[in-house]
């Protein structure tokens, strides 16, 4: 598997071992005080399988986007305010959901947000997705502003713009 010099372990105060990977490709392990490290390695191996590919994802994921140059940014950041206005622009008069702003930001986790205020964020990365992704994170953070959750009836929302929204969530997933 990996190296235990690999594996963060952190020890606190809960009740289970929750194990998770960083966007950095970092493992962490969050344990109780109590649990020994032979418990620990014990229940690294039985998740052996998702440790890899979450990963591999994540590895997968870092070299896409440590891959942009300044220049390549400034110009996926001009794509994205003249493709995502537009897109937001067409579902929305579809959806008959405005929002009160539309930003372009650096966020490197979020490729979208939508605030309380209706002001929707798009993450510039947006672009290095296919078109499907693009059009799957406009609707959905549209449908934010109907629905502030992701309730059964948010992604009926989704689903009566998108039918097939759920090949985009799955390219999100993977990538």
């Amino acid at each position: 598997m990996m190296n235990s010099s690999d594996i963060k372990i952190v020890r606190c105060n809960r009740r289970s071992i929750m194990i998770k990977v960083t966007s950095d490709a970092e493992l962490v392990v969050r344990a109780p005080f109590y649990v020994s490290r032979s418990k620990i390695d014990a229940f690294l191996e039985s998740k052996k399988t998702w440790i890899e590919k979450s990963i591999a994802r994540a590895l997968k994921h870092k070299e896409r986007f440590l891959s942009v140059s300044k220049e390549e940014e400034i110009l996926l950041r001009e794509k994205a305010n003249d493709v995502l206005t537009k897109k937001v622009a067409l579902y929305g008069s579809i959806m008959k959901l405005y929002p009160s702003a539309i930003r372009i930001t650096s966020a490197k986790k979020r490729l979208g947000s939508c605030s309380s205020s209706d002001s929707i964020c798009f993450s510039w990365r947006l672009m290095l997705y296919d078109d499907d992704v693009i059009d799957y994170v406009v609707v959905h953070e549209l449908a934010h502003i109907k629905y502030k959750n992701h309730s059964r009836d948010f992604y009926d929302l989704i689903a009566s713009v998108l039918p097939d929204y759920r090949n985009a969530v799955k390219k999100i997933k993977t990538a």
